[in-house]
């Protein structure tokens, strides 16, 4: 009876503790440099689930494009060691934000800058008769709404990872 006795206090223990292991959005990003970061991506990437493994990719390159805008990356060298240095200890949870988030803003201002183009090209109007005009603009109009719509969907699908994720939107 005692051996019994002895486990039933260690059930809660063990229940409390397996609630507070730490997810792979928790861990921190190990990356001061190319290959202490492909070790820890390649640590992790058991654990990570496919909408967590896109949400890193998508990051990855929204981060280094954004390091590419405002500063010129000085080459891929460069992009690179700025993105680790961006990400080194932070946690993954982190990480994702710190892409997502901007990939996001800047999609939505593509898309304003999409439908501001969209405005004025529906006050354009050609000669005529000029069936080569009424094409071209046609086909233009076409072009920049697909692209509106590309625009919107990416946003959605971002925001939805987000969600997926359990981290906050813009």
């Amino acid at each position: 009876m005692k051996p019994r006795l002895s486990l039933f206090w260690l059930l809660p223990v063990l229940a409390v503790s397996a609630g507070c292991s730490k997810g792979p959005l928790d861990s921190p990003v190990s990356a001061r440099n190319y290959t202490q970061y492909a070790m820890w991506k390649s640590d992790i990437d058991p654990s990570l689930t496919d909408g967590q493994r896109r949400a890193l990719a998508d990051a990855e390159s929204e981060i280094k494009l954004g390091i590419q805008i405002n500063s010129g990356g000085g080459g891929p060298e460069g992009i690179d060691a700025a993105y680790f240095e961006a990400i080194d200890g932070r946690t993954l949870r982190d990480v994702l934000q710190q892409g997502l988030n901007p990939k996001i803003d800047r999609l939505e201002l593509e898309s304003s800058a999409y439908g501001k183009v969209l405005d004025l090209d529906a006050t354009i109007e050609t000669r005529e008769g000029d069936l080569p005009s009424a094409d071209y603009l046609k086909t233009e109009i076409a072009s920049k709404r697909d692209a509106l719509q590309r625009d919107r969907d990416a946003i959605h699908a971002a925001r939805e990872q987000l969600k997926e994720l359990q981290l906050t939107t813009p």
